[in-house]
């Protein structure tokens, strides 16, 4: 199996917290909610000096909109690093077979990207496309896919899924390199790495992302060694059963101890 170099590359780090921009002046480029593109729900903010400030590290950023980029907003992810260095998964690092579950509903049969062909993954966006994949509320366009490389992992997975009554699921198993790939464009990312990175303790601590790798753009068909389809299953829960309680009747009751603040409030009667 032909290793695969790591690519280092750099990225602009913004705030996990939104902040107001009239209190915070000293901050030039925000990520702001935005409806303006269909596909893409945020945008980055910069006042013309921020601007000139990212310019300089990436020179392939859209040219400077007065208009578009420099209009008003309330609350954004400010910018507190100009560049880190990601690194993608590669060497003695990179698994050499992973695993993608996925089922009936998703695009593309799931190996490929949720966001194929509708978001470009750059520098100054990449950051939240990886906090937005992360988020399992946030059903935006994604460029990356969830693969594990942990089997324990991937039964757990496809136990959710039955419980959620998810239909047609199926395990791929792939190599990481060899035909098909294209390594600019297929970069495989460690969770906790990429925490390491942002300064996210989540990423790099949460038990579930220590097995999973994010694979930009989709798995090629001829690294697919194994497609395991799971048997459908009617999943009905069970109702919970009440215990036998003793019956104190007779007995005085004593007062409950509350964990959580107390208010005045008593009900009559």
């Amino acid at each position: 199996m032909r290793i695969v170099p790591t690519e280092v590359f750099q990225v602009p780090l913004f705030g996990k917290k939104k902040i107001e921009w009239d209190v915070n002046p000293e901050y030039m480029v925000f990520v702001v909610a935005s409806t303006v593109q269909p596909h893409y729900k945020f945008k980055i903010w910069w006042t013309k000096v921020g601007y000139a400030i990212l310019k300089a590290v990436y020179p392939d950023l859209p040219e400077y909109d007065e208009e578009g980029r420099h209009g008003g907003f309330v609350r954004g992810r400010p910018m507190i690093k100009v560049s880190v260095n990601i690194r993608t998964c590669g060497g003695s690092e990179r698994p050499r077979t992973l695993y993608r579950v996925t089922f009936d509903e998703q695009p593309h049969d799931g190996i490929k990207a949720r966001g194929y062909g509708q978001v470009e993954v750059t520098p100054w966006h990449f950051q939240m496309f990886v906090d937005k994949h992360m988020n399992w509320s946030c059903r935006d366009p994604s460029p990356f896919m969830s693969t594990i490389n942990d089997w324990i992992k991937v039964k757990q997975i496809i136990r959710i899924l039955e419980l959620r009554g998810k239909t047609g699921i199926r395990v791929y198993k792939f190599r990481t390199s060899g035909a098909g790939w294209d390594h600019k464009k297929q970069r495989l990312f460690h969770v906790p790495r990429l925490g390491r990175y942002f300064d996210n303790f989540r990423y790099q601590t949460v038990r579930y992302m220590q097995h999973e790798y994010l694979l930009e753009s989709h798995i090629p068909p001829e690294s697919i060694r194994k497609v395991r389809k799971i048997k459908d299953t009617d999943y009905r829960p069970e109702p919970k059963k009440r215990k036998a309680v003793e019956d104190i009747s007779g007995q005085e009751k004593k007062p409950r101890v509350c964990s959580i603040r107390s208010t005045d409030f008593r009900r009559e009667g």
